[in-house]
């Protein structure tokens, strides 16, 4: 059985860093991934990101270990070699940041955000857990309403503090946080209003009045 190479991307992500990170490609998705494709990598601090890759090659990073892809979200590419190149030559004229760039290059639709959600671990023992008033208050509304991300929850709560409290249920074991992807493009939509058939000739209308 034939070994398959290692292969790395470099990945733009929409940070303000001067370049771009290395991440490794799955064994299995080495015929899949191409440059101009976007995909989810998690950093250090487990935050998920949407990239773009601006190049495939088969050398290691130094000085870290590169983490896996996570996911590819394109079966083509979506930003084309004669973009990437463009990015570039913006990046170093105007002394930017090749994420800043492709931040604002990008069209709302092929933008990813990471959203945290928090919810109640399955079968969490919130009887026998020592658990105050604020940690109780914040477990009934994710009993009402199951998994929320963490701006909505702050909204319902309505108190300073709130990431301590989770925090301090987490170590617990009570609830879990995890990481999603959303979009933040929504089309904008108008509302009309039309005659019924009761209504879409003059003589039925002269009859309705």
């Amino acid at each position: 059985m034939a070994v398959r190479e290692t292969l790395f991307a470099e990945v733009i992500l929409p940070l303000g860093i001067s370049g771009t990170l290395t991440f490794r490609v799955p064994a299995a998705w080495n015929d899949l991934v191409v440059t101009g494709q976007r995909v989810v990598v998690r950093l250090r601090d487990r935050k998920l990101f949407t990239g773009i890759v601006a190049r495939l090659h088969n050398q290691a990073p130094s000085g870290y270990e590169a983490k896996y892809i996570e996911d590819l979200l394109d079966e083509h590419p979506v930003v084309l070699p004669v973009h990437l190149e463009f990015w570039d030559w913006m990046a170093s004229y105007y002394c930017a940041g090749i994420g800043e760039v492709m931040t604002a290059a990008l069209p709302p639709a092929l933008k990813l955000t990471s959203e945290t959600k928090v919810a109640i671990e399955e079968g969490a023992d919130l009887l026998g857990a020592e658990i105050g008033d604020r940690e109780r208050m914040l477990l009934e509304v994710l009993a009402s309403k199951g998994s929320m991300s963490i701006g909505d929850l702050q909204k319902v709560m309505g108190y300073t503090g709130l990431q301590r409290t989770l925090n301090a249920l987490v170590k617990k074991g009570v609830v879990y946080t995890a990481e999603t992807l959303r979009e933040r493009f929504k089309p904008k939509t108008a509302d009309f209003v039309t005659l019924g058939s009761c209504a879409d000739s003059q003589e039925k209308l002269q009859a309705v009045f």
